[in-house]
């Protein structure tokens, strides 16, 4: 929900601008993104279906001990896409004023 409106300052950005091109651009990003969810839900789903009867909490990373590095690092993770993502809306809101 935050790409929609940085498609027009990303278009001025291109070398070269055109229609062709930032169709191609919006084509690959959405294959991107599209295979990295997939690959995440996938890796969910398989994790679970591995617990067996075991009840999976809503918050997936509840399940997982304060010692885990892995878990550490999907936490740390999470918290610097929610950090990042924010300039991402910002930007556009700052440049319209």
């Amino acid at each position: 929900f935050v790409c929609h409106f940085n498609v027009l300052p990303v278009h001025n950005e291109l070398s070269k601008p055109s229609r062709r091109r930032l169709h191609r651009m919006v084509h690959w990003t959405i294959v991107i993104v599209a295979s990295l969810y997939l690959s995440v839900g996938i890796m969910g789903f398989l994790y679970t279906r591995c617990q067996g009867d075991h009840d999976t909490p809503d918050n997936i990373l509840l399940e997982f001990s304060i010692d885990d590095p892995l878990a550490n690092a999907g936490r740390v993770g999470l918290i610097l896409t929610i950090l990042f993502s924010l300039p991402l809306i910002m930007v556009p809101c700052r440049q319209t004023l």
